[in-house]
């Protein structure tokens, strides 16, 4: 028997609502308007396990929404409607714009790698102050709004109260063949985000699951030397961290701007500055040569 979900919440129904967006394990996302979309339970007419799922997914979400509040890594929650929520529109998935700047042949700069690193960070740090484990932590559940800034979403299959949660993170965001998310584990899969943000590709993107499932258990990650948050991402992948907010804080340490373009801006800005004090210097020679010169007729 299928359940039912809180009748005094509004029934919105499909043909109310804009074009269809995405679908996802617990339900449709639809355009209501400019700023809002709604998410709606997937509706199983012969199904009622699956229908109660999905409903019970959603209600989860929900939840979840009221517990994290208002701040602005994470996704606005507006409203509850019956079976589905109400969030605000955001834009494309990090790993889509990831996914175009590799082909392009272009990363993100120093500066955007880190803003982003140290955002989507800061999501995660506040999900888990608020006793949630998000479940499935990538870069296709991240959103970039209308000023590129990152927000987590889809939070169907999280865990709050020491519960377990419903989803289980991407083959390359975690150490085992599959496990339910914790805080130690999801940590790990902040280390995969990281690398995908500085690198534009998910670890080992090339491999099999089979060869990237190998490679963990004998804690084989990919290579990080090179990158400049290559000791943070390690640390994530060896448990070295124990919150988010530690990974956070060594974020923040880093230099806000590529460490030899600054060494480039200094050497410019010395180069103006010694150009100007040639400058003045020869007017001033020119003016005193002058004045000799006047003085002497």
């Amino acid at each position: 028997m299928s359940l039912e979900d809180d009748p005094t919440l509004p029934v919105i129904e499909r043909k109310d609502l804009g074009n269809f967006i995405s679908l996802g394990i617990t339900g449709f996302v639809y355009l209501m308007n400019e700023h809002q979309v709604a998410k709606l339970a997937k509706k199983f007419e012969d199904c009622a396990y699956s229908d109660n799922a999905s409903l019970n997914d959603i209600q989860i979400e929900r939840e979840v929404y009221k517990r994290l509040g208002s701040h602005p890594r994470i996704c606005k929650f507006i409203s509850s409607i019956n079976r589905g929520i109400v969030l605000e529109r955001l834009g494309v998935q990090l790993r889509r714009r990831l996914y175009d700047l590799r082909g392009q042949g272009e990363r993100p700069s120093y500066a955007q790698s880190l803003l982003w690193s140290c955002q989507v960070t800061e999501g995660v740090a506040h999900v888990h102050r608020k006793g949630v484990v998000q479940g499935d932590l990538g870069c296709h559940n991240i959103l970039l709004d209308k000023d590129d800034n990152l927000k987590l979403t889809d939070f169907a299959g999280s865990a709050y109260d020491g519960n377990r949660p419903i989803v289980g993170p991407e083959r390359r965001s975690r150490t085992e063949p599959f496990h339910y998310a914790t805080v130690e584990t999801e940590i790990f899969a902040l280390g995969s985000v990281i690398y995908e943000i500085w690198t534009t590709n998910a670890p080992y993107r090339d491999e099999t699951d089979e060869v990237v499932e190998e490679r963990f258990k004998n804690k084989q990650y990919a290579d990080v030397n090179h990158l400049p948050v290559g000791n943070i991402i390690r640390g994530c992948w060896h448990g070295t961290y124990a919150t988010a907010d530690d990974v956070l804080a060594d974020l923040e340490s880093l230099p806000k701007a590529e460490p030899h373009k600054q060494s480039a801006d200094i050497l410019d800005t010395l180069g103006r500055s010694q150009r100007a004090l040639i400058l003045l210097a020869s007017t001033m020679a020119a003016s005193y040569f002058l004045m000799r010169w006047l003085r002497s007729q």
